[in-house]
């Protein structure tokens, strides 16, 4: 009886440590090549002052308020801005 536990022991060991082996050397063999991220077409992002929103430049609505030029995300955060001016 202990002879054939230490058998099933042994073949377990066995499967363990060939399963370690695998699992390590296997990414040199099987790995695939990492797709290059996409490409965005957001461009430089600017912060609207008065809602902290981070959105695209070319996206921005522009407001001269103190005779500076500004940009905001919407109409409604150019209107809070020249209402708070």
């Amino acid at each position: 009886m202990i002879a054939v536990l230490g058998a099933v022991v042994r073949v377990a060991l066995l499967f363990f440590f060939a399963r370690v082996i695998i699992r390590a050397i296997a990414p040199a063999f099987f790995t695939q090549p990492t797709p290059d991220p996409p490409e965005t077409a957001i461009g430089d992002l600017v912060r609207d002052r008065i809602c902290k929103t981070f959105f695209p430049r070319e996206r921005a609505v522009r407001a001269i308020i103190g005779g500076e030029e500004q940009l905001f995300c919407s109409s409604a955060c150019a209107d809070r801005a020249r209402l708070g001016s």
